[in-house]
């Protein structure tokens, strides 16, 4: 395998889904790499009619929708402290649509070299977005995948140097 210059690792924000994001960002400072750190919220499956039953209005749902991103984005940044962003290259995204679809668009905007995901996960949205998505990413990728098991040992980048 060449170099690692980008990696996208995703994360569903479970603490299984999370077990991904470390091993990802040791593999981006081992290989001085550009780290981007994404989480994915599914689409607010709800038609017109149903917008107009629930008396509600697409500027709210707007509002709902962007309201989640924002909470998602907070989740996110927590997960690597702000002393190990600042000495790393770290960008975090969210994005909301069919996980699996988001990210592997995402790779494919980023020219990622190295997508990293969590195994499983057993928290609702989680086994949404950590089950069936694992498989469909690895299976229509545009680069390598890396599925870190949750239940897994750290991944030490440092020996061997």
């Amino acid at each position: 395998m060449s170099r690692l210059r980008r990696i996208l690792v995703a994360t569903d924000l479970s603490p299984a889904g999370n077990a991904a994001i470390k091993p990802a960002q040791s593999l981006a400072e081992a290989n001085q790499a550009k780290l981007w750190v994404c989480t994915v919220i599914p689409d607010l499956p709800i038609t017109n009619e149903e917008m107009m039953m629930l008396r509600v209005n697409l500027d709210q749902v707007r509002k709902y929708n962007q309201k989640k991103l924002d909470e998602a984005r907070t989740k996110l940044e927590r997960q690597i402290p702000a002393a190990k962003r600042t000495r790393s290259n770290i960008t975090f995204m969210v994005r909301d649509g069919k996980p699996a679809t988001e990210i592997i668009k995402l790779a494919e905007e980023l020219k990622a070299d190295l997508i990293v995901l969590a195994s499983q996960s057993h928290h609702g949205f989680g086994e949404l977005l950590l089950g069936s998505t694992t498989d469909r990413v690895v299976n229509k990728a545009p680069c390598s995948v890396l599925v870190v098991r949750s239940h897994s040992k750290p991944l030490d980048s440092s020996k061997g140097k």
